[in-house]
């Protein structure tokens, strides 16, 4: 959807989006685009 959305001309300044869409492909994706980007997640993972 993202490259579609560019495709028309468009450029947002970020990507939102919950932590369903939070896997690292997708942000790496996004960061391909120059796009910022917010995604809530579910916890924040402790070092041992």
């Amino acid at each position: 959807m993202l490259a579609e959305v560019i495709a028309w001309g468009l450029k947002p300044a970020f990507v939102t989006g919950d932590s369903w869409y939070a896997s690292a492909e997708n942000l790496e994706y996004i960061k391909h685009y120059e796009l910022g980007f917010l995604f809530g997640i579910e916890k924040i993972a402790q070092s041992p």
